[in-house]
């Protein structure tokens, strides 16, 4: 016996879709924003994340190759790499007399330079990957454990209780 009735939203307006979805979310779209890209609110979309085991993969995913991403790019930041620099030189030919002859000739010339480490980058990574080393406060102990002295404040001597 067929099926009655309409179709899902999740057969209708997510199913097509799927395979887009992790490219969505590894450009770093939101749940929030891909829910709207698919014209469903965030209550339905986390429904079918539980309802739908292929939709779920494939959220995750899309924020794996994200997470993934942004590490590597990180990385080279904090590191430092090679690039090389493309620049469109026009240039007018010159007869031999030197006159113009209005013709152009462009050239491409390729110089090939380096991003410096970036000092952001690498606190961060450190912090991150050893933060027993790494922190941004320092924990200062400020027990005195021997002397004889006294501690004495407005005129008033204060005890050790």
């Amino acid at each position: 016996m067929a099926k009655r009735g309409r179709e899902s939203m999740y057969e209708t307006k997510v199913k097509p879709f799927i395979n887009a979805i992790p490219s969505w979310r590894k450009k770093g779209l939101t749940e929030e924003q891909i829910a709207k890209k698919l014209g469903i609110s965030l209550a339905s979309l986390r429904n079918y994340k539980i309802k739908h085991l292929p939709f779920l993969s494939a959220i995750k995913i899309g924020k794996e190759l994200l997470i993934s991403e942004l590490e590597e790019s990180l990385y080279k930041t904090a590191m430092g790499f090679p690039y090389n620099e493309k620049k469109i030189i026009k240039e007018k030919i010159v007869d031999s007399n030197g006159n113009a002859t209005g013709a152009e000739r462009v050239r491409t010339e390729v110089t090939e330079k380096f991003n410096a480490p970036s000092v952001g980058a690498l606190c961060f990574a450190l912090k991150n990957l050893d933060p027993e080393n790494w922190k941004d406060k320092q924990e200062i102990d400020n027990k005195i454990t021997s002397g004889n002295f006294k501690i004495i404040i407005d005129g008033e001597e204060l005890n050790d209780e």
